[in-house]
């Protein structure tokens, strides 16, 4: 098990996942197509140390960058 107060994330992505496909009535008896996407989110997670802060940050902190 990880401990969250000592869990990094190491990388973040979002992929496209499978396209819900849907119908929506319209008139004269037709239909029309609804696609409703949906997405993958991987977050990776390791355990370590906090990671210090190095002065060029806080530097841009301060600023408001």
């Amino acid at each position: 098990s990880l401990d969250a107060k000592s869990a990094l994330i190491v990388s973040c992505r979002v992929d496209a996942g499978p396209v819900l496909r849907r119908s929506i009535p319209r008139a004269k008896g037709r239909a029309t197509a609804i696609r409703k996407p949906t997405s993958h989110v991987f977050v990776e997670v390791a355990e370590g140390k906090e990671m210090k802060s190095s002065k060029s940050h806080k530097k841009n902190q301060a600023e408001g960058k």
